[in-house]
């Protein structure tokens, strides 16, 4: 045990010296004191559910402090319970899948009364509507956004939690799975948005979106030109669209993508981590060799996104291990066994991630390979996609210690977008990549910046 931790932190020490700075165009976000890494957060009685119009609403009571570790909740089911209202609207792409978009229409002390202008938060890879909530009020940005006067919505993706359905397929089926960034920027995204957009009447919206979340801004940007004057703004957290000097281990294997991909399909499955009896036994297996070391399961994370002790809430990690993961699925919850949550997130995290970050780069289409490349794409390598033709005003907000979203790669992605209107650092030097999600001080050095230059583009 004690010698994967020293072993985490070692090549944690090595990778982090190859860190580069960014010259150009950068500004400093955020200041003040750091946080506290076991702070809580107010939570509140159970929620209860109703239908509205058609459309699932829930609404809770207001905020209270019962315990809550001992409940499993959903996204909506957890956003009422905090007290605020939520809906779930589910919207069927053009190739069928079936996605659940969550809505907290206003904030918990507001009423249902005026309209709001809409903000699209779009999470990563390996997550769902959760990410956005998980944190409670005041921390949540989900929360925050709305209490700050807005619409909003949060979007999912197929395959994950929320979108696991489809018209003719089961995830039990190989064509299921068979998609990438590519459909989730051209197809699933615009889904959603056409949903928000007809509910709410607005013709214009501000997005943010973090990690696979604005790729698939720049995929929807090239592709689908209709949707482009919508934007009032976008707000890229941790973004990725080039990964040349990632210094995540997870570059050093993801050339092995494929060949965890072929074991999968040997043993009968399509998806990452199904519940079956394989998955299980190797749940048990790793669940042995942790033995459920808090230390082991943070060194980890670390390694994968960069190493800040200071920002990581430990208490949610605990709290993500049964919001964003337990409830999600029968195939993510199988590799905890019901016994360690720790370890269903290091190794969701690793098997997806792999097979995520492969050795193509992110402003490509999809690799499908040559012979199926020529079939979609009319030639043997795919195209890049074309970041001169956003138009939206574009803020990239990206951590020094950031291992996935690396500041080198970020600036090259700077001198691509025409119309960047902002880039920053989060004054923090040992930001990393899920801090923008999780991190103790992401409000006070993220969010409310976006929040403040969101209305300056409001009329």
């Amino acid at each position: 045990m004690g010698s994967v931790s020293v072993l985490a932190l070692a090549l944690l020490s090595l990778a982090s010296s190859s860190l580069g700075r960014v010259a150009e165009r950068e500004v400093i976000l955020g200041s003040g004191e750091l946080g506290n890494p076991h702070q809580s957060f107010p939570i509140t009685r159970k929620a209860w559910g109703k239908k509205a119009g058609g459309v699932r609403r829930h609404v809770g009571p207001h905020r209270a402090h019962p315990e809550l570790r001992n409940d499993n909740l959903d996204t909506p089911g957890l956003i009422a319970k905090f007290g605020y209202p939520v809906e779930t609207h589910t919207v069927t792409t053009a190739d069928g899948y079936m996605i659940d978009v969550h809505r907290i229409p206003y904030g918990v002390n507001e009423s249902d009364e005026g309209s709001r202008i809409p903000v699209f938060v779009q999470h990563g890879l390996l997550s769902s509507s959760a990410d956005w909530v998980v944190s409670g009020p005041e921390k949540g940005l989900g929360f925050i956004l709305a209490d700050a006067g807005y619409d909003v919505w949060i979007g999912n993706v197929r395959g994950n939690t929320y979108g696991r359905r489809h018209v003719k397929l089961s995830p039990k089926d190989e064509a299921f799975w068979d998609f990438s960034w590519d459909q989730m920027g051209e197809l699933d995204l615009p889904a959603m948005l056409d949903k928000m957009l007809k509910k709410t009447g607005q013709d214009k919206f501000h997005y943010i979106g973090h990690s696979m979340g604005t790729i698939m801004f720049w995929v929807l940007s090239d592709m689908r030109p209709e949707y482009r004057d919508h934007f009032l703004s976008m707000h890229a957290m941790g973004p990725v669209a080039r990964v040349d000097h990632m210094i995540s281990p997870i570059g050093l294997i993801a050339p092995f993508a494929n060949q965890i991909q072929r074991i999968l399909k040997w043993f009968g499955h399509y998806e990452f981590l199904p519940h079956n009896i394989w998955m299980t036994l190797m749940g048990k297996y790793f669940c042995l060799l942790s033995a459920v070391d808090e230390r082991i399961c943070e060194n980890i994370i670390f390694l994968l996104c960069g190493y800040d002790s200071k920002q990581l809430n430990v208490w949610l990690l605990e709290m993500l291990g049964r919001y964003e993961f337990m409830p999600s699925s029968d195939f993510m919850a199988s590799l905890v066994c019901n016994e360690n949550w720790r370890l269903q997130i290091v190794c969701t995290s690793v098997l997806f991630l792999l097979c995520g970050f492969d050795e193509a780069q992110l402003n490509d289409h999809f690799d499908w390979g040559e012979e199926v490349n020529l079939q979609r794409y009319g030639q043997a390598v795919p195209p890049e996609y074309n970041l001169s033709k956003v138009n939206t005003p574009v803020f990239l907000y990206w951590g020094q210690n950031d291992w996935l979203a690396v500041p080198q790669d970020v600036e090259w992605l700077s001198k691509q977008v025409p119309s960047l209107n902002g880039n920053f650092r989060v004054n923090f030097n040992a930001w990393n990549h899920l801090d923008f999600l999780w991190g103790i001080d992401a409000k006070k050095l993220v969010y409310d910046k976006i929040t403040d230059l969101m209305k300056q583009f409001e009329s």
